[in-house]
């Protein structure tokens, strides 16, 4: 989620401590990485955990979950997409990669305007060509969400 951004204004990103391990797959290869930082809004910690997957012919792709404490206060259950109707950005941490909504986020970072999203990996800082995110309630007390994503790069 670190590499969830504002297309239109950069969030800011406090920490980001990324570990790297390998694996094989039958079709490719598989990497695992972890990340820990601050994300959307800046009070919310993600502890995060995923795999990079480089498929032979069929590209590269992120599966992660973070688990989300702190500022987790206006956050909405459900699934968001990249939106192909955008158009992708041709400058600045976004470039070439897909645009989508995530309405809650905008709100939990000042905005009442519509803010379009681009997501970056935690483990190399792409932005994917192709993304989905679902928000979960844990119903824990403190309260914790878990996010749950799928990052494709061209």
């Amino acid at each position: 989620m670190k590499r969830l951004m504002l297309a239109s204004a950069a969030a800011a990103i406090a920490f980001s401590f990324v570990g790297v391990a390998s694996a094989s797959a039958s079709n490719g290869a598989a990497t695992h990485f972890t990340a820990a930082y601050y994300g959307l809004p800046s009070t919310a910690y993600y502890a995060c955990s995923g795999n990079r997957i480089v498929s032979n012919g069929a590209g590269v792709k992120d599966v992660e979950t973070c688990t989300i404490s702190g500022g987790v206060a206006g956050f909405a259950a459900g699934t968001y997409k990249s939106d192909p109707s955008l158009p992708a950005p041709t400058s600045g941490v976004c470039k070439g990669g897909a645009l989508g909504y995530v309405p809650f986020l905008g709100v939990l970072v000042g905005s009442t305007v519509k803010q379009t999203f681009c997501f970056l990996s935690d483990y190399d800082n792409a932005a994917a060509t192709k993304w989905t995110m679902t928000f979960s309630d844990n119903g824990t007390s403190p309260d914790t969400w878990t996010v749950d994503y799928v990052a494709y790069y061209n």
